[in-house]
């Protein structure tokens, strides 16, 4: 859906900042409700439906904070399978708000442009309209690189999904 609206952005039929201010704020919610919602149930979610179908997300979730605590949060955000679970754990295992809310923020204002980008690259050739130079694309290009090898570095090849 972001990149769908990306492509509306580049060819003129929305407006950047609007989308922008609404996508952070969108993100921010989101995340925020799933967070008081783990605070409340206080390791009772598995009681509630969905989970008390699905209590292996439950467990995969808590494996995910536990071991990249905070930055869960901000990886939850890029991350399919732990999207949903990740502010519910936080909130369950007594996070602090100002710490979650702070790092909800900050990956809020970095997901909504990158989500963009590729619909908003997409409509941009529509449109012909030249959107990054050649030098830009060559800076694009590494800042992806660098950040697939600080992830190599930092989390390994183990996968979210194959952890039990």
């Amino acid at each position: 859906l972001m990149s769908a609206v990306g492509v509306l952005v580049a060819v003129g039929s929305v407006e950047l900042v609007p989308v922008l201010i609404w996508a952070v704020i969108g993100a921010f919610a989101g995340d925020g409700v799933s967070y008081l919602l783990g605070r409340r149930l206080q390791g009772r979610a598995d009681e509630i439906w969905p989970f008390s179908h699905h209590v292996n997300w439950l467990r995969r979730g808590e494996s995910f904070f536990v071991r990249y605590g905070v930055f869960s949060v901000v990886l939850a955000r890029f991350v399919g399978p732990v999207r949903p679970i990740v502010p519910l754990i936080a909130g369950a295992m007594g996070m602090r708000p100002a710490l979650f809310y702070v790092t909800n923020g900050v990956s809020a204002l970095v997901w909504a442009p990158l989500y963009l980008l590729p619909g908003y690259l997409l409509g941009s050739s529509f449109t012909g309209a030249p959107v990054l130079s050649t030098k830009g694309l060559g800076w694009g290009f590494l800042l992806v690189i660098l950040g697939w090898l600080i992830w190599r570095w930092r989390f390994g090849s183990q996968r979210f999904w194959d952890a039990e």
